[in-house]
């Protein structure tokens, strides 16, 4: 499905059937510091968060890089990740080779993208969706498969994606002197453009000229958009993402996108990024619909205006009989699976037939729901921009707790330990009738297991509101080590959710606050006590878990 470029010496790096090989010796108190480091949450969204691009707090180390056998002195590692790709135990890297040896280059390669699909329990999916924009004609990067090692250590398959830099817009564009952003969080609205990262040089007086465009009037839109925007690219880029289900990207999330002011033209072109959310088979939801994306405030007034509107319908309809084509995914997808199951690390392989399951769910019913949900489109997008992700208190919990290890998957856990339940929401504080605790392994997520404690309580209707503390298994301290440990949001996670009628409702996140372990035993039958307390803030991630 991917096209190798002829001619190109960075070619051979992409290519779909090559598993390339990548192996990074770096000093082993550098890559401790490396892999543990993490974004703080607290202060990523506090205050006006959304007034500038959000800090980077990577830092590069030296190291040694190996590329299929050629050896890389002196390059560059750094971690990257913005917060759902954050792991300790499989970074997602970027590589560099020419930052202390000018012009050392592999296959005409000066840098590697190394993505950990952490939220991919398929693995397959950003190569998968990259190569169908691609199919469509659009400008998106080049992907295929890296088997990974570090210091010896085995750390499993990554996605390896062409950057978007300038060797990237050389490739596409006829020149590369334009402005080149990347949206993270970001939109052409008061609130979120000042999060639109400038990753050469300008002075984002062109993302001003695209905020005057999106003021015309309906009637005036399309021309003054058109002027600012290549449109015909926009619809397109926009009919991909919902094609793809990109629920992640600019439509669906105004994220995970980078926009090009294309000097030759004079208009922006929008290029796909972060595609480790599409082919998702999951119910679908305000976050995450089957049908129209129109979250973004470009996709909702062009939604708005009936001939514009048409023209994505039918847009989408178009790339659904062009591109869509189940029978060669599935073969794509059999063909990515048998190149990449014999590396996968032990955190990817336990989920990673499910979620090779869940793209062939995709593929399967694609056509069926969206025809359905394009049939019954609405007529109009929903009003409003999104709000700000910044974090708002919301109130404050206390908790005094003690249970067993290993409870954690308990069926009833009201008959297994005890628990205080102060939570104070709006000024006002909760009445509950039960309350209780489990402890032990949750296997769940999709960075490998996290010690976890849940926190429970239910009341007189049924309803329920569960607080759930989790942290990497090497940060759960054994009894002798028991402490006061703070909640970071990243290493030390708190979250409280509420459960009415069987749906999960996210209510907020736990701190600033800590967690003290009196006793911390991690052997099945072992107690675990302690005392949990921290600020309840809002939660910045929509409606979605």
């Amino acid at each position: 499905m991917q096209v190798v470029d002829a001619g190109d010496p960075t070619a051979p790096l992409f290519d779909p059937d090559h598993l390339v090989e990548v192996g990074i010796d770096v000093a082993p108190a550098d890559w401790e510091v490396l892999r543990n480091q993490t974004r703080d949450l607290f202060t990523l969204l506090s205050g006006n968060c959304t007034s500038q691009p959000f800090p980077s707090p990577f830092t590069t180390f030296d190291a040694t890089v190996t590329v299929d056998g050629t050896r890389l002195p002196r390059s560059t590692v750094k971690k990257k990740g913005f917060l759902g790709s954050l792991s300790v135990n499989r970074p997602s890297l970027k590589l560099k080779f020419d930052a202390n040896v000018p012009k050392q280059k592999v296959s005409g390669l000066d840098a590697m993208t190394l993505n950990n699909a952490q939220q991919d329990p398929s693995i397959v999916r950003q190569c998968l969706g990259y190569a169908l924009f691609r199919k469509a004609g659009l400008r998106a990067p080049r992907c295929n498969f890296a088997h990974v090692v570090v210091n010896g250590a085995d750390l499993g398959v990554y996605a390896h994606v062409e950057a978007i830099d300038n060797d990237f817009l050389e490739r596409h564009f006829t020149k590369k002197s334009g402005s080149l952003y990347e949206g993270t969080l970001s939109d052409f609205t008061t609130t979120f453009v000042g999060t639109f990262d400038l990753k050469n040089s300008g002075d984002r007086s062109d993302l001003e000229r695209v905020a005057a465009a999106l003021r015309a009037t309906d009637a005036e839109l399309e021309v003054k958009l058109a002027a600012v925007i290549d449109l015909n690219q926009f619809i397109d880029f926009w009919a991909m993402e919902t094609l793809l289900r990109h629920w992640d990207g600019y439509a669906g999330n105004t994220n995970n996108f980078f926009i090009y002011d294309d000097p030759e033209t004079g208009r922006f072109t929008f290029l796909p990024w972060g595609a480790d959310a599409v082919f998702g088979a999951e119910p679908s939801s305000a976050d995450n619909p089957e049908g129209p994306m129109l979250r973004g405030v470009l996709a909702r007034r062009l939604y708005n205006v009936p001939s514009l509107r048409q023209r994505y319908l039918a847009r989408v309809r178009s790339l659904l009989s062009s591109v869509f084509f189940e029978s060669e995914l599935r073969r794509e997808v059999v063909r990515m699976e048998n190149l990449v199951r014999p590396h996968v690390h032990p955190i990817q392989a336990a989920q990673f037939s499910n979620g090779l399951a869940d793209v062939r769910r995709f593929i399967d019913t694609r056509r069926t729901n969206l025809t359905r949900e394009l049939t019954a489109a609405p007529a109009l997008a929903p009003s409003g921009e999104r709000a700000s992700p910044c974090l708002y208190p919301l109130g404050r919990f206390d908790s005094t707790f003690s249970t067993t290890w290993g409870s954690i998957t308990s069926e009833n856990p009201f008959g297994v330990g005890t628990a205080t339940f102060d939570l104070t929401l709006d000024g006002g504080t909760l009445p509950f009738a039960r309350t209780a605790s489990t402890a032990g392994i949750d296997t769940g997520g999709n960075d490998g297991p996290k010690a976890g404690v849940n926190l429970i309580a239910a009341r007189a209707d049924g309803t329920a509101m569960l607080v759930g503390l989790r942290m990497l298994p090497q940060l759960y301290p054994p009894a002798s080590d028991a402490g006061v440990m703070p909640l970071d949001l990243v290493q030390r996670v708190g979250i409280v959710v509420e459960f009415v009628g069987g749906v999960v409702k996210p209510i907020g996140l736990l701190g600033p606050g800590t967690v003290e372990f009196t006793s911390a035993s991690s052997v099945d039958g072992g107690v675990v006590s302690g005392h949990v307390a921290g600020q309840v803030v809002s939660w910045p991630f929509g409606a979605g878990m």
